[in-house]
Order: structure tokens, then sequence, then C-alpha cells
């Protein structure tokens, strides 16, 4: 009974913190949504799939994560803290598009390390640290651009 009973007051909790902010609540919705079909497209045992998902780390999560961001940091609880989580949950999907992508046996002039039974390829990091840096830009640039102006206005009211 104690476990529906907690199960219920967390419930209740974050319904409470969702009515609360709704806005923030919406920005994390759609942050998911938008990393759920960059999932989706990754697990596809197809080529398409992979070039769904590729087409999609360029052309449509930089300029998601800029408005989400913007819009977020108009929100008055808003922390520094959001653009981060959404730069930090797309590296495990980063990893899982680029390794895929790249997988197969080592190239020659590739360095390599063996892992059980497949190749983890370090030319394939550097890949994965540029769209860290290009999510974590337009992640911070547009909360950032945010936070500026409302100190602008503050600072001359």
């Amino acid at each position: 009974m104690s476990t529906t009973n907690n199960s219920l007051s967390i419930l209740s909790k974050s319904g409470s913190w969702i009515r609360g902010n709704p806005g923030r609540f919406a920005c994390m919705l759609i942050v998911a949504v938008l990393y759920g079909l960059l999932l989706a497209c990754i697990v596809q045992p197809d080529y398409e799939g992979f070039m769904a998902a590729a087409l999609m780390i360029n052309f449509l999560v930089p300029p998601v994560l800029l408005i989400i961001n913007i819009a977020a940091a108009c929100f008055r609880k808003s922390t520094w803290k959001f653009p981060l989580e959404c730069v930090a949950v797309s590296l495990p999907l980063l990893f899982a598009l680029i390794h895929g992508f790249e997988g197969g046996p080592c190239a020659k002039a590739d360095v390599c390390t063996s892992i059980g039974g497949w190749q983890l390829s370090w030319g394939c990091m550097e890949q994965i640290g540029y769209f860290m840096l290009v999510f974590t830009v337009f992640s911070f640039v547009g909360f950032a651009l945010v936070r500026l102006i409302k100190h602008f206005l503050r600072a001359h009211r």
C-alpha cells in the first residue's frame, strides 16, 4: 500500500510542477520529442534511417535547440542548467549514430580500439566532439541572447 501512496505522491508533485511551469515543461517535451525522433532514426536497420539522422543533426537539431532555449530563457525560473541538459542528452545519441555509421572494420589510416567484438574508431570521436560543440553553441547562444536582452532592459528602466 505504501508503494501506491508513494507513486501517487510523486505523480501529484510532478503534476503541480507542470501546472506551475507549463512553458518549461513544453520546452522539455519538445526536446524529448526531437531526441526521440533522432533515436527512432538511429535504430532503423537501413541506410535511410542513418541518413535521416545525419540530416537531423546537421539541419534540424541546432535550430530547434536555438529556438527552444530562446523560449526557455523567457521564463522567470529559467536557469543555465536547461541548455546544458539539452546538450548532455545528445551525447549518447551522437555516439550511437556516428559510431554506427562508421561501423565495420577499422580503416588503415584510422586509430581503433578493440572492445569486445567491435572496433571503436577514435576518428569518429572528433565528429562527436564537433556536433557537441555545435549543439552547445546553439543552445547557449539562444539562452544568453534572451538573458542579455533582459539584463539590458532592466538596466535601462
